[in-house]
């Protein structure tokens, strides 16, 4: 029987993780490795234990971001319901590395260390995977939890 055997040794992976970019900007990223698609049933951003439903609001507690964005402009996307292909990337979080945000860029990329993106997603057979970052093994789990604050964006 195919299902059992696609889900016991084939598990789509996905794994976020904070990507430097050439000419000046930098990225958090959620990558789809693995085979099939990836169904993404919940997201949860956390810094210092704390969850956020931005990058902005991360932004303005860890790096004194203005919640005008003007030190620090944020290119954001959301991921919750949506479904990722073998070897679609996403940037979930861009910033431009220019001399006027430099101070604030240098604290975003410090405090990028303590962030944890927590993703929950599902194969086509229903078969679910909680993921806390970079990681090739993900926890099998019978049904994605709801996110005490969900990231939107």
């Amino acid at each position: 029987h195919v299902v059992p055997f696609v889900g016991r040794y084939v598990s789509p992976v996905v794994l976020a993780r904070s990507d430097p970019m050439p000419k000046g900007k930098d990225q958090y990223i959620v990558t789809k490795a693995g085979i099939g698609p990836a169904k993404i049933e919940m997201a949860e951003l956390t810094w210092r234990g704390k969850a956020y439903p931005t990058w902005q609001a991360l932004a303005q507690d860890c790096c004194g971001l203005s919640s005008s964005g003007a030190h620090l402009p944020l290119g954001t996307s959301g991921l919750a319901d949506s479904v990722l292909r073998p070897g679609q990337t996403v940037a979930v979080m861009g910033y431009p590395r220019v001399p006027a945000s430099s101070a604030t860029w240098k604290k975003l990329e410090e405090a990028l260390q303590a962030v944890r993106f927590k993703i929950c997603y599902c194969s086509v057979f229903n078969q679910c995977w909680l993921t806390h970052g970079p990681t090739l093994h993900p926890q099998q789990v019978k049904r994605c939890p709801v996110a005490k604050v969900p990231y939107n964006g």
